[in-house]
């Protein structure tokens, strides 16, 4: 009964992440894109200075390079042929909020944990099904309603996206809430969580979005593996994310060249057309980069391409490259992706260190990590601060899974 009643007890922190676990599935269907204020929200409200202080003495390491990659990228501003002072803003926001979101989640007690393991499971429930009634009333009547009766004068085509990019939300929080039903450790969560891993899989195989499915494989792949192995798939999987993001442009230069595979889906074929034409650019300016938001520079710059058997004029970048690595090194270089490869390894080392005891926490980490991956890699730009709020979400979720130890903890 003890149990029990310390549990029903949550702090203002696990109030606010709860919450804006709770409200996803409402901003996700409708695109997403109140994530990134639904999250500084939240963390304000969380806001504690004493926690915060304790938190930033002990992930110094990952700290101290983010400040140096945020540094580096404003810099980068200076000599943009698009200088996007706004976007600068952006980021810093970014920078100072979402990590007090997670702070917030990391430090979570007894109840809090609690707290957001159930708003995790109900919210990627929630979000999985209103995508569900979104695609079924899609073909009972041609819209997906929703959508449609908040934007009423859209048209189908750039309506769809809304819920297309809520499956990509779904994507990634849905291994956060797979592994809070695992940690509810009662008869049923075995059950719960494989319910939830069959939903979202239906739920993203929706809108006709391949990156989702990818995305929803990548998850479930790294969240079998950490399962078998916690730490080696976490550090494992962020070595092998940093190495990538260091080799993306010579790879793509080596195979994307003349005598590359023919692929007969347009919209793969315009990403390596875009991935070619950044990597050509990027070995130009490979140390610093063409700027913050240089990618925006090349519009206006039209090439031909075929679709559905038609010539028509694409631009060579629209806004951005569909692929974060080739984004990072076209804009700022080998300098900022050096940065984000030294926090990706850090980062992956912190984590491990602090859920690789609990094999429910570091599966569900994992899972939320290479599916935000798959993303980067084929779907969103680097800077769109809507998409990170959705990863922050689940990260949050996934600290609050697992009791963090004395040592090398994140956030906790």
């Amino acid at each position: 009964m003890a149990e029990m009643i310390d549990q029903s007890r949550f702090s203002r922190a696990g109030g606010a992440v709860a919450s804006a676990l709770v409200a996803l599935p409402f901003i996700g269907v409708a695109g997403g894109m109140g994530t990134a204020a639904m999250v500084a929200v939240c963390a304000l409200v969380a806001l504690s200075l004493a926690r915060t202080l304790a938190s930033l003495g002990r992930t110094w390491p990952l700290l101290a390079v983010f400040a140096a990659f945020v540094s580096w990228v404003a810099w980068t501003a200076t000599y943009s042929p698009l200088p996007q002072y706004n976007q600068i803003w952006r980021i810093l926001g970014m920078a100072a909020l979402y990590p007090l979101f997670l702070v917030a989640a990391g430090s979570a007690q007894s109840g809090d944990r609690a707290l957001i393991r159930r708003a995790a499971v109900a919210g990627a429930v929630g979000l999985a099904v209103l995508l569900l009634l979104e695609a079924l009333t899609l073909r009972l009547t041609g819209w997906p309603t929703f959508n449609h009766l908040s934007q009423p004068q859209t048209a189908l085509e750039p309506l769809l996206r809304n819920p297309g990019k809520g499956a990509s939300l779904l994507s990634v929080v849905v291994w956060a809430a797979v592994g809070a039903a695992f940690a509810a450790s009662t008869r049923w969560s075995p059950v719960a969580a494989r319910v939830l891993i069959v939903l979202g899989a239906v739920a993203c195989a929706q809108f006709g979005m391949t990156a989702n499915l990818l995305a929803y494989a990548a998850g479930l792949l790294a969240f079998t593996a950490a399962w078998l192995l916690p730490r080696v798939t976490l550090v494992a999987g962020s070595v092998a994310l940093a190495a990538w993001t260091l080799a993306a442009p010579f790879v793509a230069h080596w195979a994307l060249g003349p005598g590359r595979p023919e692929i007969t889906v347009d919209s793969w074929r315009m990403r390596l057309d875009i991935w070619r034409f950044a990597s050509e650019r990027i070995m130009e300016k490979p140390l610093t980069g063409w700027g913050l938001d240089g990618a925006r520079g090349f519009r206006g710059q039209f090439t031909e391409f075929v679709a559905r058997g038609q010539a028509v004029q694409v631009e060579v970048i629209p806004l951005h490259t569909h692929n974060q690595p080739l984004q990072l090194w076209l804009e700022t270089g080998a300098i900022g992706a050096g940065l984000m490869a030294a926090m990706i390894v850090v980062g992956g080392i912190l984590v491990a260190l602090r859920l690789g005891h609990d094999r429910r926490a570091a599966a569900a980490a994992a899972g939320v990590i290479a599916a935000s991956a798959a993303h980067a890699n084929v779907s969103f730009g680097v800077w769109q601060e809507w998409w990170w709020a959705g990863i922050v979400i689940a990260a949050g979720a996934v600290a609050a899974l697992a009791v963090p130890r004395r040592s090398g903890t994140l956030g906790g």
